[in-house]
């Protein structure tokens, strides 16, 4: 897991799902490894229970080159977040373009091309832990290159391109510009 948690000035509010995701690698028995800035330490000290997990290693504030080793000396990726705002945020472009399989969670109507979708919910994360498992060179190979060309940035830009110019004629006479005719192109 890579996150940054908390929410609006609480950093021990889990948004970013480091209970599940914790518990889920408890229940299998599995090592998990969660990175992220200096202030996820205001979580982990608000949750002692954790730190009777000897499989669980916490690093704070990786470099670029650390990050990218971290990635790619996993096998899967675990994303239970409760918000993303629509998109895929960086992490998931990043696990997907070091070919890790990715169990998670972002808005039905997002769009991500090989994320295995579980709820926050340890029993969907448990579920998906077995389907990769049980198929992991499937998810690692064979939906590995086309994971990374789905979810690109190109293909993102021009998926939001085309989503603005469908848009914007809605945009010409709204009641933000006080009938003002905002040409947009």
């Amino acid at each position: 897991m890579l996150a940054n948690n908390g929410l609006g000035g609480y950093g021990d509010y889990d948004r970013k799902g480091f209970e599940l995701g914790i518990k889920t690698a408890m229940s299998c028995n599995l090592p998990i490894t969660i990175a992220g800035p200096k202030n996820n330490e205001n979580w982990f000290n608000n949750n002692p229970w954790i730190k009777g997990y000897p499989k669980l290693s916490v690093v704070y504030d990786l470099s670029n080159e650390h990050l990218r080793q971290l990635y790619t000396s996993h096998t899967i990726f675990l994303h239970p977040s409760e918000l993303e705002a629509g998109h895929p945020n960086l992490t998931l472009l990043e696990a997907a373009a070091c070919g890790l399989p990715i169990i998670g969670w972002i808005e039905m109507e997002t769009d991500f091309y090989g994320m295995w979708r579980a709820p926050r919910d340890i029993f969907e994360l448990l579920r998906g832990i077995d389907d990769i498992t049980n198929n992991y060179d499937f998810y690692r190979q064979d939906h590995g290159g086309m994971v990374t060309d789905e979810n690109g940035i190109a293909d993102r830009l021009l998926k939001n391109n085309d989503l603005y110019r469908s848009m914007k004629g809605d945009w010409k006479r709204t009641s933000w510009n006080n009938g003002n005719n905002i040409k947009v192109t």
